[in-house]
């Protein structure tokens, strides 16, 4: 695992620096994470951006303001958008649709991803509830059980065949909060088995 802490190493904008480590992989396509936490590289460096984007996952909401792929369009319009339904309502029509969306990401050259408090990456939660789960294993639909929200999320298997991940965590209290999950070697959290099964693809980036 390679990690950068970038306050150190680029303190006048540190996304840039994240930039040009994905310019250097030269990615065709590229699964982004959602949240706030890479919002500034995204909209400072990603509108000319050639490579093929799409979300790792979803809140299900009729809230525009609080989707991932609402947020990062404003950005990216060449992101490839996806019609999450609800999960009581899938079919078998719209299962294929969202199967034949991300297969073309499979193996993808780069996975970005974000981690929670509570140690989760992507939609995948150390306490939830599975809804659903594709028959072919790329994603899953999931209940939080402690906010009670609907997501949909790539499954780990799916995001740990990129080639390249990269984990951007921003502030201190994740950076400790990070520490003392792999320190503690509870695979109960997710990003602590992710990690394990995972470090040789992993570049890590620490934002004070």
């Amino acid at each position: 695992m390679k990690v950068y802490a970038l306050n150190d190493v680029y303190s006048e904008d540190p996304f840039k620096f994240i930039f040009e480590k994905i310019n250097s992989i030269n990615p065709k396509n590229i699964i982004l994470a959602g949240g706030e936490t890479p919002i500034p590289l995204y909209a400072n460096y990603f509108k000319s951006i050639a490579s093929k984007c799409v979300i790792s996952d979803e809140r299900i909401t009729a809230k525009k303001e609080s989707k991932n792929q609402e947020n990062i369009m404003k950005y990216i319009p060449k992101l490839e958008y996806i019609n999450f339904p609800n999960v009581d309502d899938i079919t078998d029509i719209n299962k294929t649709q969202l199967q034949e969306s991300y297969i073309k990401y499979e193996g993808a050259d780069l996975c970005i991803l974000g981690m929670g408090l509570d140690g989760h990456y992507a939609s995948i939660f150390p306490h939830m509830d599975i809804n659903y789960t594709c028959n072919k294993g790329m994603f899953i639909y999931c209940t939080n059980q402690i906010t009670g929200e609907n997501r949909f999320s790539l499954t780990p298997s799916f995001l740990e065949q990129s080639q390249n991940i990269f984990f951007i965590l921003k502030g201190n209290e994740k950076i400790e909060q990070l520490l003392t999950f792999l320190s503690n070697h509870d695979e109960s959290v997710p990003i602590v088995s992710f990690f394990k099964y995972n470090l040789a693809k992993i570049t890590l980036f620490l934002i004070n």
